[in-house]
């Protein structure tokens, strides 16, 4: 999946200039393709794709391909711990491991899953993003003390919901 430039577009191009160039908790546009999705996973906020402007922002190929790895990691732990899709432990085990979508005989069913899998990822990218920028921003307008204290909570909660998920993740890994 992580083969060729990433471009965020609409409101969440505008949320990623926010979070890299003002907010300055994010330094690169990749950071928030690595960090954002596991954002909206912890927290159970998925996005949706919004062409509603032509705006955009990228993330070049060059830099996808030197965290492809963890990309695909992070890929992968979205596809096994994801539950609103009702797949059985089998079936993520199946999309996140021995699904090769590089493969050229892929079959239509193996294109589908392929794009349920990007479509889910991409769900809680685009979630991720909307859940920091509103933790961060909320109404849109904020002091530089303000923003400091935000970003001080949202780091805290973060830190706090990765202790409680680490069990649930656990439970999980254990089960398959």
């Amino acid at each position: 999946m992580f083969q060729s430039e990433y471009v965020f577009r609409g409101k969440h191009a505008v949320y990623v200039k926010d979070l890299v160039e003002t907010a300055g908790l994010i330094q690169r546009n990749l950071d928030v393709l690595t960090i954002a999705p596991l954002i909206g996973l912890l927290n159970g906020k998925k996005g949706k794709l919004d062409k509603s402007s032509t705006y955009t922002t990228k993330i070049f190929t060059e830099q996808i391909l030197k965290e492809k790895d963890l990309l695909d990691f992070i890929y992968k732990l979205i596809i096994l711990t994801d539950s609103t899709q009702g797949w059985l432990n089998e079936d993520k085990i199946f999309r996140a491991f021995r699904l090769d979508e590089e493969a050229d005989n892929l079959n239509e069913k193996d294109k589908q899953m392929i794009a349920e899998n990007r479509q889910l990822f991409e769900s809680y990218l685009l979630g991720g993003i909307e859940y920091m920028h509103e933790k961060l921003y909320g109404d849109g307008t904020y002091a530089k003390d303000d923003m400091i204290n935000k970003l001080y909570e949202f780091a805290k909660k973060f830190n706090e919901d990765l202790q409680t998920k680490e069990d649930n993740l656990d439970d999980i890994l254990k089960s398959i």
